[in-house]
């Protein structure tokens, strides 16, 4: 079996529920109806956009954080939630909702411990994201 039909074969898999998923990353039915639908080449280059588009939102959030930039914080854990929310990381979007929609006060007392907690769980996406792929 060549290394294109491995991946496609381990995709179809998981998101039949073969692996069980866990808490970190349920697939949604979205991406089951694509493989349903024969895209299952798409799910790991949609895998692997949410990935390094996460990536890069996470880092622009500090670096919002650091200069200060709550707007700018709120764009990017907006645009994150909604990725992470089509993905099937609904842990890390309902997180992303509680920043996104606190008040400036609570937001600034329980911002670090929240994006600690936002981290800890896109590692968990990532990884039971990358045992599929």
């Amino acid at each position: 079996m060549n290394d294109d039909a491995a991946i496609v074969t381990d995709v179809s898999s998981a998101l039949q529920g073969g692996y069980g998923c866990g808490e970190a990353w349920q697939p949604p039915e979205t991406l089951r109806a694509l493989v349903a639908a024969g895209c299952r080449t798409l799910i790991p280059e949609l895998i692997a956009t949410f990935k390094a588009d996460a990536a890069s939102r996470m880092q622009a959030m500090d670096n919002a954080i650091a200069s200060g930039n709550l707007p700018l914080l709120r764009v990017h854990i907006h645009t994150l939630k909604g990725c992470a929310r089509q993905l099937g990381a609904d842990k890390m979007a309902v997180i992303c909702e509680q920043i996104e929609s606190a008040d400036p006060d609570t937001l600034t007392r329980e911002l670090p411990g929240q994006l600690k907690e936002l981290e800890a769980v896109y590692g968990r996406v990532v990884r039971a994201m990358d045992t599929y792929v």
